[in-house]
């Protein structure tokens, strides 16, 4: 038997936490016939992160170009997204500031997810009795992570503990990140 579709809008939630203010920021688009859904978590302040939601849309319709049959196939998705993501890269750079990132896509054929950090991704599906499921897409970038620890130890990158917790050069959770 055919396995029931799921109808669900593209959505983005996020979380203030324990911080004082809201660090998160999101972007939900779509060009031709491509969805864009993304999630940015800022390392100090919320400013940031709403700035790049604005970056992140334009740089990946861009990066689509014009053609909307090209735009449709999930490898010119996921070469717009590689692309997004080092351009948001280099303009972290440029800040004082840090964010984590997860970005989706979704076209025609498939869809394509990039992170940064610890922002996560879910794929939502119907099981065969038409319930809705979520699966993890990604997986953290942090100091639980034993390929991530691995990677930072051949960098040489200190790993310190500070306020209880093994932190990148002794500030930072994430071991990778937009910017700072």
């Amino acid at each position: 038997p055919a396995v029931p579709e799921l109808e669900l809008e593209r959505a983005c939630a996020r979380a203030r936490g324990r911080r004082r203010a809201q660090e998160d920021a999101c972007v939900v688009g779509g060009v031709h016939r491509v969805h864009l859904v993304g999630v940015f978590d800022g390392h100090d302040g919320g400013a940031a992160s709403r700035s790049t939601t604005l970056a992140a849309a334009e740089i990946f319709k861009g990066a689509l170009g014009d053609g909307a049959n090209a735009a449709a196939s999930s490898n010119a998705v996921a070469n717009a997204l590689e692309a997004t993501i080092a351009r948001l890269d280099e303009y972290w750079a440029q800040s004082s500031g840090g964010a984590t990132v997860v970005l989706a896509a979704s076209g025609e054929d498939g869809f394509a997810v990039a992170h940064a950090g610890d922002s996560a991704a879910y794929a939502c599906f119907a099981d065969s009795s038409g319930r809705a499921r979520a699966r993890r897409l990604t997986m953290d970038h942090g100091l639980d992570n034993a390929d991530e620890r691995k990677r930072l130890d051949a960098l040489g990158v200190p790993i310190v503990r500070a306020r209880g917790k093994a932190r990148v050069g002794g500030e930072l959770l994430v071991t990778r990140a937009l910017g700072g």
